[in-house]
């Protein structure tokens, strides 16, 4: 795991049991700050103030501001970052098990983008028995509510990802989220 220094203290690149709270400290999903689409991209001015709370890899307490977020749907793996105020990417892994709700639907999406980006020829029917096994050790399961709240990000990314345009369910214009 890689660490950042700013200002005398380490930044993590990966945090785990994570949660964002607002200014007044109420739960507030990251997916409300600016989108970018890539590392280099910088977000525009926001007036939303939102705090990543979290446990870094190395067992380290974290509160920091973050200004952005991004998905990442091009690895192994899918990927969710957010960027601190200092410019500094952190990833995501998993968040902490009381707040697995408030974040599901932003997850759920992401992780339905990446499936269908790395398989083309794949079905509805595919994708949720595909959704249903990567969340089934959350409490919280895959269903179209999480998908239906994330649908101008979906098709963004779908006009953005050549691979995910060429998708059967995108292609058809089945989005995933026409069936629970």
């Amino acid at each position: 795991m890689e660490t950042y220094e700013e200002e005398g203290e380490i930044i993590p690149d990966c945090v785990i049991n994570y949660y964002t709270v607002g200014g007044n400290n109420q739960l507030v999903p990251f997916s409300v700050l600016p989108l970018v689409w890539s590392e280099d991209e910088t977000p525009g001015n926001s007036d939303t103030h939102i705090f990543l709370c979290g446990t870094a890899v190395t067992g380290q307490k974290m509160y920091k501001k973050i200004i952005a977020w991004r998905p990442e749907i091009s690895y192994a793996l899918p990927m969710i970052y957010v960027l601190s105020k200092k410019k500094l990417w952190m990833q995501l892994q998993r968040p902490g098990r009381s707040f697995e709700d408030d974040i599901m639907s932003t997850l759920i999406t992401v992780h339905c983008l990446h499936f269908l980006k790395w398989n083309l020829k794949a079905d509805g029917s595919a994708l949720w028995t595909h959704l249903h096994k990567d969340f089934s050790t959350y409490e919280v399961t895959p269903s179209k509510r999480h998908l239906l709240s994330h649908l101008p990000l979906i098709k963004e990314v779908a006009k953005r990802d050549k691979d995910l345009a060429k998708s059967e369910v995108c292609i058809n214009r089945n989005m995933p989220c026409n069936r629970n």
